[in-house]
């Protein structure tokens, strides 16, 4: 399978192709429909494959028992994605409140619980972030950062008695 995400066609690179009288290569599409075909009595090396749809390529090897050669080594697919894959990140947060209250991020208000439970706080991308709880006789912070790694840590400040 092709890594790059937008790739709409790939190809594949043999190092080495070596058959012998009735073995065959077949590249095909993910749909099982062949591409190309590479036949008996072939000895090749540096070779691509055609153009395949879509990002999955599949090859066949088939082989006589009689006779035996080396068969192939696949190397490397174009087009290869120029980034890394981007890893997972965390795009929110839940907290449970126990008791009624409004909950805000960074000084906005993005929930009101009104009764006991799980609310997701939905964060923007990479940074630090507070979230602040405020109840009937309390208040408390909770401390977010997400960072560049794709990592979460959080810290839990204590309760705070309201003035």
């Amino acid at each position: 399978m092709n890594p790059n995400v937008n790739a709409i066609s790939s190809k594949i690179h043999f190092s080495r192709i070596d058959l012998w009288h009735s073995d065959t290569i077949q590249v095909l599409d993910a749909n099982d429909t062949i591409i190309q075909t590479f036949s008996q009595n072939t000895h090749l090396t540096d070779v691509w494959s055609d153009y395949v749809p879509g990002r999955i390529v599949k090859v066949k090897l088939t082989t006589s028992p009689t006779y035996q050669d080396w068969g192939f080594r696949v190397d490397d697919i174009y087009p290869a994605s120029e980034e890394p894959i981007p890893r997972a990140f965390v795009s929110g947060i839940y907290i449970t409140v126990l008791y009624p209250g409004q909950v805000y991020l960074n000084g906005v208000e993005v929930a009101n619980a009104q009764e006991p439970g799980d609310y997701r706080i939905l964060l923007p991308g990479i940074g630090t972030y507070t979230i602040h709880i405020v109840y009937q006789e309390y208040t408390q912070d909770i401390l977010v950062n997400v960072t560049n790694e794709g990592g979460v840590q959080i810290t839990y400040l204590p309760l705070v008695v309201r003035e």
